[in-house]
């Protein structure tokens, strides 16, 4: 996976073009602008300051586009048709990555009766199944572009102590207690003997003043999917944050391997506590040592359209 990182001067450099196209276009520009969502809003201002003397001729529409619903919405305009209808639109968004909301807005704003549609959008995945009128850059299914910031985040795990890979070396020492007795069985010596069965199998210990803390181990099949079977914190350490540390470094596994998919089985009474994460049940169930499970995942690449498949290409 590529990071690509765009200064604000080359963001700039990028929508003063756009805006010298627009303006070659003469009578055809589009004087309607629906910036698709917060990223496309700031996107629309920057434009704007790049051709200030368009400024006073362009009518802004927000657009939103709700992931779970699937519907197109104008909150800012409680009749769109009345500025749409008839004229020429530009729909911009900061990026494209399946081209799934851009086709819907594309829908939306055709459906209001626009008379011509343009669209824009500074990055473009090149697995995208609709491409935009004006774009920027094309980059990996896989990549990420970061702009219009003043500061890039790290990524961040424990702040102190440190998540390494379980090792032989690990196998005289204690087990952690977590509690819960499908964890508490096994001993170090199982998780590693699973990694030698099968080199897709990983487990990642949370050491921290020489105590092991906490335990991930998860199957990883690179290009497909990452399934969590163990994640246990010792009761000594549960309720500060071990737990969700080490989920969000199997993500970060699971997206640098670009698996699709992460899946678990959550036991009943932490159901709620992956929901608020983003995972989903599927209505798989199982019993198991007294214990019911429920199948759970999300996506990881966020780029993926809604049947989880890339459309490379396409």
């Amino acid at each position: 996976m590529n990071t690509i990182l765009f200064s604000d001067e080359q963001v700039t450099a990028y929508l003063r073009d756009l805006m010298e196209r627009l303006d070659n276009l003469g009578e055809e520009t589009p004087k309607v602008w629906c910036p698709i969502g917060p990223s496309g809003a700031v996107l629309a201002q920057a434009a704007v300051r790049a051709g200030p003397h368009v400024a006073s001729t362009i009518q802004h529409v927000l657009l939103t586009f709700d992931r779970a619903t699937e519907q197109v919405s104008f909150p800012q305009d409680e009749n769109p048709r009345r500025a749409v209808e008839g004229r020429n639109v530009l729909l911009i968004d900061g990026s494209v990555h399946s081209g799934n909301t851009l086709m819907k807005a594309y829908r939306a704003v055709e459906g209001l009766g626009a008379k011509e549609i343009s669209s824009y959008a500074l990055v473009v995945r090149s697995g995208t199944s609709v491409l935009p009128s004006f774009f920027g850059l094309v980059i990996g299914d896989h990549d990420r572009a970061i702009f219009l910031k003043k500061s890039f985040p790290n990524n961040r795990l424990p702040v102190f102590g440190c998540v390494r890979k379980l090792s032989d070396r690990d196998q005289g020492r204690s087990m952690i207690h977590s509690g819960e007795h499908f964890i508490d069985k096994f001993s170090w010596s199982d998780f590693l003997y699973e990694m030698w069965v099968d080199r897709r199998r990983k487990a990642y210990l949370y050491e921290r003043g020489g105590t092991i803390r906490g335990l991930i181990s998860f199957r990883l099949t690179p290009g497909e999917s990452i399934l969590i079977d163990t994640l246990g914190v010792d009761k000594t350490f549960q309720k500060q944050g071990v737990a969700g540390h080490l989920m969000r470094w199997g993500e970060t596994c699971g997206r640098n391997a670009h698996c699709g998919t992460i899946q678990l089985w959550s036991i009943e009474r932490r159901k709620s506590w992956y929901e608020k994460r983003g995972y989903k049940a599927f209505g798989a169930e199982m019993d198991l040592d007294g214990e019911k499970f429920h199948l759970m995942a999300k996506k990881v690449l966020y780029n993926l359209p809604e049947d989880d498949v890339l459309t490379m290409g396409s």
